[in-house]
């Protein structure tokens, strides 16, 4: 019975995408494809909060002509969270993702390198200096962290390799990401296989059957490491398109970019 539940909604979902994108034919071979997402709303402000409503954090998002986030402000300023900078190479392609403080330094810094249209590998400094808007490598703190990345064949991130270049006494990280038929991320483990370590591993499968928010920009989903379809909590409230508006997850964490959790939330978009 849970199955037959589950295709009905994923059946709904396609008639919905297709309503609301001109009734245009979708081909379901690249319904889970991030470059083929429909862009129908752009996140605004994500008010988050505790549990119990207070020390509340307002992340507010802008973006560039092409609809591409350039950075998020973090309201209001507080010691150890940083904003975030988004840069793009000539191709429009992400080349930059920077967690900038207010004092011009930075705590981490990426830089991608492509093949084709996705990221292979990711090169990542930590506390530097930024200069006329430029991140600048550190003299002083040398870590230096190189991820590679391998893709399924909707260009999802099925597998990542964390590889610390200054310390090599650290042993190398593999994440695995697994999803079902119905396109959402349902196992994610991390292991260290010289010591076949297991470090992490989460499940999941209570996923609302509405459109995942990481999916409004394929950054999202790639720095969030979510190209699920859906939402991993159920929210009190979505808009037309089925995007949560309030999020109410209780215990459970919802990460939407590096440390930022929005389980507890008001959403606001901007729509077509």
């Amino acid at each position: 019975m849970k199955k037959i539940t589950n295709l009905i909604a994923f059946i709904l979902t396609i008639s919905v995408l297709y309503l609301f994108t001109g009734c245009q034919k979708i081909d379901l071979k690249d319904y889970f494809h991030p470059d083929k997402t429909p862009k129908l709303c752009k996140i605004k402000k994500i008010l988050s909060f505790s549990e119990f409503e207070v020390d509340s954090l307002l992340l507010d998002f802008k973006y560039n002509h092409r609809g591409d986030p350039i950075s998020i402000e973090l309201f209001p300023a507080r010691p150890g969270i940083p904003d975030f900078l988004f840069r793009y190479d000539n191709q429009h392609r992400l080349l930059d993702f920077v967690s900038a403080y207010k004092n011009n330094h930075y705590e981490q810094w990426h830089r991608y390198v492509y093949e084709g249209t996705v990221v292979v590998r990711d090169t990542a400094r930590v506390f530097g200096e930024i200069v006329n808007g430029e991140p600048i490598p550190s003299e002083q703190f040398t870590t230096y962290v190189v991820t590679n990345y391998e893709y399924d064949s909707y260009n999802r991130i099925v597998k990542s390799s964390f590889i610390f270049q200054t310390s090599p006494e650290i042993l190398t990280q593999i994440s695995s990401y697994t999803y079902n038929a119905a396109g959402n991320l349902v196992h994610y483990k991390v292991v260290v296989p010289e010591k076949n370590f297991i470090i992490r591993e989460e499940f999941y499968n209570n996923y609302d059957n509405k459109t995942n928010i990481h999916r409004t920009h394929k950054v999202w989903m790639f720095i969030g490491r979510d190209y699920s379809i859906n939402n991993r909590i159920q929210a009190q409230a979505y808009n037309q398109y089925g995007l949560p508006l309030k999020l109410r997850g209780g215990q459970n964490n919802y990460p939407f970019i590096l440390r930022q959790d929005i389980s507890q939330s008001d959403i606001k978009y901007e729509c077509k």
